[in-house]
């Protein structure tokens, strides 16, 4: 599923590489307006992020904790069994385009 938005970074960028190659995660948020009238209220959500090569890099170089972005991606579901035969999943966006609200730079990955 495509999904696309304004998002706030919530942690500290973590840039590490797998098979040479780089991959930036990061957790954002974002807002829903839910309700009518004086029953409008704000809800907040978060989502784990993912960013890949030389994007990644780039980004890691550009921002920190507490910046805008827009960003477009894949919404993707990981699930795993840990080894207490525990099942997890997580939910996270894959990014493949984002923009930089303060400078209002695009990049496609």
């Amino acid at each position: 599923m495509k999904v696309y938005g304004i998002v706030t970074i919530m942690t500290e960028l973590e840039l590490r590489t797998v098979e040479d190659t780089p991959v930036l995660n990061f957790l954002v948020s974002f807002t829903e307006s839910v309700g009518k009238g004086e029953s409008k209220k704000t809800v907040y959500h978060s989502i784990s992020a993912e960013l890949w090569a030389g994007a990644a890099t780039y980004l890691a170089s550009k921002c920190r904790k507490g910046d805008k972005l827009y960003i477009e991606g894949l919404l993707r579901q990981n699930r795993w069994v840990d080894s207490e035969g525990v099942k997890h999943h997580r939910n996270m966006v894959r990014v493949q385009n984002f923009q930089l609200m303060s400078s209002y730079e695009q990049v496609e990955n």
